[in-house]
Formats: C-alpha cells, sequence, structure tokens
C-alpha cells in the first residue's frame, strides 16, 4: 500500500491538468474526499477538475467549497476545426477577433475550400491524471466512464479506495481495505504531500471535508474497524479546525419533514424474520412522491432505527428513487458479511454496510425476488468465520478470533481459505459491478 501512495504522490508531482471523480450517488465521504484532495492540490499548483454529473445532493450542502465540483464535464477539451483535404489544399490558417467573435479564415492554396470540405469535433480532454475516489469498481463512475473512454485511456488513471471487493481497476490502486473511509486515506495522502513539499496544506476547509467523510463512513465512529489511529486523525482534524459539532448536526440531527415521513412509512413497513434474524422493509417512488421527499436517501433510518432493532443481524431497505431503479441498502452486525448479500444482485460494499441497484424492472415486480433470494442465502448460513476472526482481530477481541476459528470445520487450513480467496478475487469478474438485468435476478 505505501508502494502505491507513492506512486500517486509521484503522478500527482508529474502531473500539470488533474481530474478528480467519485461515484455515482455521492455521500459525505465520496465528496469529502474529493474537496479535501481537490483544495490540497489547488495549494501545490495543480489545475483540478472536480466532477460530479449526480449534481450536489442537497444533504451534503454543508460541504466547505462545494462549489468547487462541477455536474458538468464539458469545456475541458479543445474544439477541433477539421478540413479534408483530399481534393483542395489549405494554404494557410488565420484569426482575427472582431468584439466578442473570432473569425477563423482558411485561405487555399488553389481552388476554393467548400463548407463540406470541414467540420467541427472534439479533440481529447485534456488531463493527464485521473483520479477516483471511492469507487469500488469502475462501473460505479456510472455515466462518466462508459461514455468517456478516452478520457481515462489517455490519461494516468488512479483508483483511491478503501472497499473490499475492489478488483484494481485502474493502473495505479491504492486500496486499504483496513482505513475506515477514503477520508482518511485522503488524509494521509496530503500528509506525504506536505511533507514531500515542506508545505502546509491542510487548512480548516480541508479538515472539514475529511472529518466530515471519517465521521459518515464510521456512523458517527459506531462501526468500524475504529483504531486508535483513526480517533487520532479526527482529532488531528479538529486540531486543524475541523468543525465537527456543524458535521454531527447536518449527517445526523437534522431532518427535513418529508424525510421523517418517509422514515415513518419504512418502520411502518417494517417486517422482522426472528428465524432469519432478518427485518426488511421497502419503498416506492410513488410514497416519495407523495411525501414530497427530495431526499431519498434511506441511509440514515437503516443506520438508526432497523439495524438496531433487538434480535436483527441483517437489515435491509428497498427503495425506488427513479421509476423503475431499485436501490437496497445492506448493514449487519459483527461477523456478517453484508457485502456477500449484496453480491447476490451484483453490489458490494463492507463488511456491514454495503448496497446494490437494479434497473430496468418494476419495483412491484422484484420486491419479493429480492429479499426470497436473501431468505434463501440466510437459510444456509451467513457467517463467515474468516472474516469474523479478521474483524474481530482488528478490535482486539481475541476471545472471539478462537470461537469464530473453531467454527471452520470444513478441514480447510486458514491459508488454504484466503490462497482461494486471492484467486477468486484476481478473476475480476462481473459481481463487483452495483447494477444487475432484471432478468438475471428473476430467472
Amino acid at each position: 500500500m505505501e508502494r502505491a501512495k507513492e506512486q500517486i504522490v509521484t503522478a500527482i508531482r508529474e502531473a500539470k491538468n488533474i481530474l478528480l471523480l467519485t461515484h455515482t450517488n455521492p455521500d459525505a465521504d465520496a465528496f469529502g474526499s474529493v474537496l479535501g484532495l481537490s483544495l490540497a492540490l489547488q495549494k501545490i499548483n495543480k489545475k483540478v477538475s472536480s466532477i460530479s454529473l449526480d449534481g450536489h445532493p442537497k444533504d451534503l450542502g454543508f460541504l466547505p467549497r462545494l462549489d468547487q465540483i462541477s455536474s458538468e464535464l464539458g469545456g475541458r477539451r479543445d474544439l477541433v476545426l477539421q478540413i479534408d483535404q483530399s481534393e483542395r489544399k489549405v494554404g494557410s490558417i488565420s484569426y482575427n477577433t472582431e468584439g466578442d467573435k473570432v473569425n477563423i479564415s482558411i485561405t487555399p492554396s488553389g481552388e476554393e475550400i467548400r463548407e463540406e470540405d470541414t467540420k467541427f469535433v472534439y479533440g481529447n480532454y485534456n488531463f493527464d491524471l485521473v483520479i477516483a475516489l471511492d469507487c469500488a469498481t469502475e462501473g460505479m463512475l456510472g455515466r462518466i466512464y462508459t461514455e468517456n473512454n478516452g478520457l481515462f485511456s489517455n490519461a494516468t488513471f488512479v483508483s483511491i479506495d478503501h472497499h473490499k471487493d475492489n478488483p484494481n481497476f485502474a493502473k495505479i490502486n491504492w486500496v486499504d481495505t483496513e482505513a475506515t473511509s477514503t477520508s482518511r486515506m485522503i488524509y494521509e495522502l496530503i500528509s506525504s504531500l506536505e511533507n514531500e513539499g515542506s508545505v502546509k496544506l491542510f487548512d480548516k476547509d480541508i479538515a472539514t471535508n475529511l472529518l466530515a467523510g471519517l465521521i459518515f463512513d464510521t456512523g458517527g465512529f459506531r462501526h468500524g474497524p475504529i483504531t486508535p489511529r483513526t480517533l487520532d486523525i479526527a482529532a488531528q482534524l479538529i486540531e486543524m479546525g475541523a468543525d465537527r459539532e456543524m458535521i454531527v448536526q447536518n449527517l445526523f440531527k437534522s431532518k427535513p419533514l418529508p424525510t421523517v415521513k418517509i422514515w415513518g412509512k419504512i418502520l411502518s413497513e417494517a417486517r422482522f424474520e426472528p428465524e432469519l434474524k432478518l427485518i426488511w422493509s421497502a419503498i416506492s417512488l410513488i410514497d416519495f412522491e407523495a411525501f414530497e421527499s427530495i431526499d431519498r436517501s434511506t441511509n440514515d433510518v437503516i443506520n438508526e432505527v432497523l439495524s438496531g432493532v433487538d434480535g436483527v443481524e441483517v437489515a435491509i431497505v428497498l427503495s425506488e428513487k427513479e421509476p423503475n431503479k431499485i436501490f437496497g441498502s445492506v448493514r449487519t452486525v459483527k461477523g456478517v458479511d453484508g457485502a456477500a448479500i449484496a453480491k447476490l444482485f451484483n453490489g458490494g460494499g463492507h463488511m456491514n454496510a454495503s448496497g446494490f441497484r437494479i434497473e430496468d424492472v418494476p419495483f412491484a415486480e422484484i420486491e419479493d425476488k429480492i429479499i426470497a433470494k436473501v431468505r434463501e442465502y440466510l437459510k444456509k448460513g451467513h457467517s463467515d468465520p474468516i472474516l469474523a476472526a479478521e474483524e474481530n482481530l482488528r478490535d482486539g477481541d481475541f476471545q472471539s478470533v478462537k470461537e469464530a476459528l473453531r467454527e471452520l470445520t470444513n478441514g480447510s487450513s486458514i491459508q488454504e481459505r484466503h490462497k482461494n480467496d486471492i484467486e477468486a478475487s484476481n478473476e475480476k469478474d462481473t459481481v463487483n459491478t452495483v447494477q444487475m438485468p432484471a432478468a438475471e435476478l428473476i430467472s
């Protein structure tokens, strides 16, 4: 990991024009890490563009310098006048300004050049470094990735992420699954840039953005792994001026009335299946529109309420935020692999907080099928002793480590299990994407 970070520091030092991107439906860690890094890079005289085609989520309006993130990629490449010289040759090209207009003159070397000999085309984007932040897969970048292949092939492509199912999709990959958030990793990166250049980079705005990402992804330091290093970084960010009270107020305490009504709907429809330790609920687009809810995030209700119900180990909320687009949020207790549940639908995320998306199918047709597939998975047994042991070891719970390891009854050694996990991750199959065709799920 240190080598990857050093490679990124070198790439930043050599780059002139840098593009920062994050996943669709951005959250506080996504925008916090983008804004923190963007502001720091500008201090070392880098030209930086930060793009999110989803615009600015209303609930992230408190982040400092949010105007640094644009919702459009346009204006970052040349407009080229292309001339076909197969029949008529160009002698010279010149231009002059006339008020607010620029006139381009094409002088032929012989026969007059015709309008049909010319056309305007866009050149390549002029970025020499593209950094994807908090993206478990390239697919999570959305349209900006699928519609602009040249953007990534013509620049050094970097991924900075902390999700365990990241398949290392970029040219340079810094993936730290022990980090509680991408914002924490950006703190480390800015520290390295600061040490290398002997220039003070951190300020109040950078610190506030990074602390917002760290607090959001840990649920206010309630899910981890919360290590002494994580708390130390949080303390240092507060010393740098990060406004912790403002962050907590906006992330956890400030809720518009339509959002509270949405919570009520989700909670009133919640169904608890004690034999599977599963609680789940669903909310349709019709419900969102009936309550005139602009904010369609369900993270808070599942984090604050559903996942804390007595006897629950798995909590799921299905929401239709756009027509025929179903989003699934999964939360689990320690030792239960929520990312594996999300993977049933080609999603992913963290062990205890993950999600998925399914498109092009009516909500009423797919809701029961999703839950049926989750039930089937849970009935087979959802605890992974290796994952539980790893997590408990990080938390210092050595007794739980021993108990988890005793559950290994299939005869394979820990080394063999890890070897198989590594081989499986190296296959880089399609389970890491966040979208699953409805036909695959229904079949």
